[in-house]
């Protein structure tokens, strides 16, 4: 098979030499791990003549537009969004693309994140505001929901609002040139917040959640009648059914549901017979997490499972050879396929792996060219990185858990590591879970002489829903004791250094990080929480504030029932600050929206009662991943300063 053509780069980037001499004879500055990848999304139009790119600029995300003129790229036009940041874009027809910008700000006194969408011709002229109606301070917070983006209409697109009732949006057909739209379909019905349609554009499911806190799925015939539930099941009951997109037959959705096994699989399911038919695709260890659908014909092309690298079930010959050809232009990375044009000729991938930060190339199967846009990374070129070594340990009751250990640099084999600083860092959540992939923090760590141990303890997501389902209400139980005993073996294996051991974790894996510090102050010399949850009771109030949240939902099965004041206060490390006695670092993002940082106040308080040393670094933007550089790089700076005073790499 013919590999592609050499790459071409057509984005330069001035790239300091960081150091002479071979990587491991200095530390990396910090700056090369900590800014923002330079790309992080690319959308083709669908004559393939224009590209728009959302791009780290000055450390913020604003967007780019090129003409692609053969192996070159000329560009169009540059969007200075000011302190709005772009969160996607994408085409809507071959002249006019759609681009949805965020905020952080309050209503009422509440926190929340602002979205608009707006369309643009590729130079920037005509911008519009997709959403033309319910103007003044009840103006929607939520306006970049799009249902469908009408492949076969481009002038129109179909979004999810509601003029007068957030709890209760309504599909409608918006214009793309006016920003004018119009209800469609059955208007609102009860309990439903989500749409979907097919791939003719008719509106055919509503996904929602009743005040009793069951899931639901509502489905219409192909003329959007006739409406029935075809699913409801609550959170604790494990019962899944999420719907990835209907097939040709207008009968048949393909869903991901885990009614036959453990593990979600991919099946078609009859809406008329409200029964599911042949199983498409399963795995025996872990779910079935992405399927990719041709978005104009409705057939599938691909299913996705990730255990230690993703395995790809294929449906479509010629995507399965095209993207073999992809894969073995280059061995060894893993190439995800972010977006193909309608007539098959332009594929958008990202090609990485857990030692290559990643590059977007787009491959034009007509001319047989493809272009790179270069280095996420830039600075780390030449930087040798370290890789994830996946295992498996058994937690004390017998389960095992997945991990993943990553050691530094200078270390060549796990049989040579003896006695390491190490960084143990659970991940947040806690229904995620970490990947065999490239993470700056991780290699930076690695960077800096550090172990680090990344494990899926139960309540992860992608391993079925029984070991999802065993970390409800174990917040600050087995999924603790997980974490812990992923550190004892680390020890008994002779890798850790038992003198020189700190937890580390944002959000959920903040949480994780303190209440280690709380359950096992001997197990650590520091702890870190990065934007963590540590006061679960003030966590369930403050998420009651939220429009479609209600008194019963994740957290009442997650964490616990939220009227049992006594047993949330026991699994809080804010209310158990007394028992830790081992420097702390807290970080918190002012403008995150997802948990508040008035959490860390909290846990900052506790500890300073408590007489507890600690350090608390509060940035201004950064949200709750820390999207700028420059919240990023202020508190990787004041990572690397406390792990050396503590652990002494």
């Amino acid at each position: 098979m013919a590999l592609l053509p050499k790459l071409v780069l057509v984005f330069t980037v001035a790239v300091t030499v960081l150091f002479n001499g071979l990587a491991t004879e200095a530390k990396t500055p910090v700056e090369a791990f900590a800014r923002m990848p330079l790309f992080s999304g690319v959308s083709i139009s669908p004559d393939g003549k224009y590209m728009a790119v959302k791009h780290n600029r000055e450390g913020r995300y604003t967007f780019l537009v090129f003409e692609i003129a053969g192996k070159k790229l000329k560009n169009t036009y540059a969007a200075n969004l000011g302190k709005y940041e772009a969160r996607w874009t994408r085409w809507a027809s071959n002249t006019r693309f759609l681009v949805s910008i965020g905020w952080a700000t309050n209503r009422g006194g509440t926190p929340v994140t602002e979205t608009r969408l707006l369309a643009m011709n590729f130079d920037g002229s005509r911008a519009k505001d997709m959403i033309q109606s319910a103007r003044g301070f009840y103006d929607l917070q939520i306006q970049d929901r799009v249902v469908s983006f009408l492949p076969n209409d481009p002038d129109y697109i179909i979004m999810s609002y509601s003029d007068t009732d957030p709890r209760r949006p309504k599909p409608h057909r918006v214009d793309i040139n006016t920003g004018k739209g119009r209800t469609i379909g059955t208007g609102s019905r009860p309990d439903i917040t989500d749409w979907m349609s097919d791939r003719t554009g008719q509106v055919r499911l509503g996904l929602g959640r009743t005040k009793e806190g069951i899931y639901i799925v509502d489905a219409s015939d192909s003329n959007g009648d006739n409406w029935q539930r075809i699913h409801s099941a609550t959170v604790a009951s494990g019962k899944n059914f999420f719907p990835v997109g209907f097939s040709p037959d207008p009968d048949i959705l393909f869903v991901l549901s885990n009614h036959g096994s453990g593990r979600n699989a991919l099946y078609e399911y009859r809406i008329s017979a409200q029964q599911f038919g042949r199983l498409l695709h399963s795995d025996p260890e872990v779910d079935v997490e992405s399927v990719w659908i041709n978005e104009t014909t409705g057939r599938l092309r691909r299913a996705t499972t990730y255990l230690n690298g993703a395995k790809h079930k294929w449906f479509d010959p010629i995507s399965e050879v095209m993207y073999k050809k992809l894969n073995n232009t280059f061995p060894g990375k893993y190439v995800s396929v972010r977006e193909v044009s309608p007539d098959d000729k332009i594929w958008v991938s990202y090609v990485t792996s857990d030692t290559d930060p990643g590059q977007f190339v787009i491959f034009d199967r007509q001319s047989n060219s493809a272009i790179s846009l270069g280095a996420n990374y830039p600075e780390l070129k030449g930087v040798r990185l370290s890789p994830m070594r996946p295992f498996n340990y058994r937690a004390r009751d017998g389960l095992e858990i997945p991990a993943y250990l990553t050691l530094p640099p200078s270390v060549q084999s796990v049989e040579t590591a003896n006695r390491l600083p190490m960084v143990v860092m659970p991940h947040g959540g806690p229904a995620a879970r970490d990947y065999l992939s490239f993470d700056p923090v991780v290699q930076f760590l690695a960077n800096r002489g550090y172990a680090v141990l990344q494990m899926n303890f139960r309540g992860s997501g992608g391993y079925g829903a029984q070991f999802e389902v065993a970390g409800y209400g174990e917040w600050g139980g087995k999924m603790q004791d997980d974490v812990t005993d992923g550190a004892k073996y680390m020890i008994e294996q002779g890798i850790a250094d038992p003198q020189r051991i700190c937890i580390f974790g944002g959000s959920y894996g903040g949480y994780a990080a303190l209440m280690g510090a709380v359950k096992t102050p001997d197990l650590y010399q520091c702890a870190v929480g990065w934007n963590g949850a540590y006061d679960l009771k003030k966590l369930m109030r403050d998420d009651l504030r939220y429009v479609n949240r209600g008194r019963v939902g994740y957290w009442e099965t997650s964490i616990g029932d939220f009227s049992n004041t006594e047993f949330l206060e026991s699994i809080s490390p804010a209310n158990r600050a007394g028992e830790i006695r081992i420097p702390i670092l807290l970080t918190a993002a002012k403008d995150d929206r997802v948990v508040r940082s008035s959490q860390t106040d909290v846990m900052a308080s506790a500890l300073r009662r408590a007489k507890v040393t600690y350090d608390y670094i509060e940035v201004d933007n950064g949200g709750h991943g820390y999207r700028s550089t420059e919240s990023r790089l202020e508190f990787m700076k004041a990572l690397d300063d406390f792990l050396d005073e503590h652990l002494k790499p």
